[in-house]
């Protein structure tokens, strides 16, 4: 906890936009993507975050991790029910029926139903 509170966002997302263009994978990508995401989010650029969260979304599906498209809809989910420019549970729902969890990451299944439909 304490390092999320010293942490800074800004050079975080700095840092990871310097290393997007030497990536080689989609799965580098898909987290690339995915931590400039959550640092907009922190940042309060919701928006940005959404867009970032996609990015990571689309480059997921084209690595084939279901991990990471699930990581991914919570982030898009997260900044759509922070920015109130659109409904979260269009964009999860239909991604997590998709992805069909295994037992490990039904964890996150239960994160996602605590946080989008309450």
């Amino acid at each position: 906890m304490l390092g999320l509170l010293t942490y800074d966002w800004r050079g975080g997302w700095y840092s990871w936009n310097v290393r997007l263009p030497v990536t080689k994978t989609p799965l580098e990508r898909t987290w690339l993507y995915h931590e400039m995401g959550r640092c907009h989010f922190e940042l309060g650029n919701y928006e940005r975050a959404k867009e970032l969260g996609e990015r990571s979304y689309q480059e997921a599906t084209s690595a084939r991790d279901k991990v990471w498209l699930l990581s991914s809809s919570i982030l898009i989910a997260q900044a759509l029910g922070e920015s109130h420019s659109g409904d979260p549970h269009e964009s999860v729902r239909p991604n997590v029926c998709w992805i069909g969890l295994s037992p490990a990451d039904r964890f996150l299944f239960l994160y996602i139903q605590l946080y989008t439909y309450t």
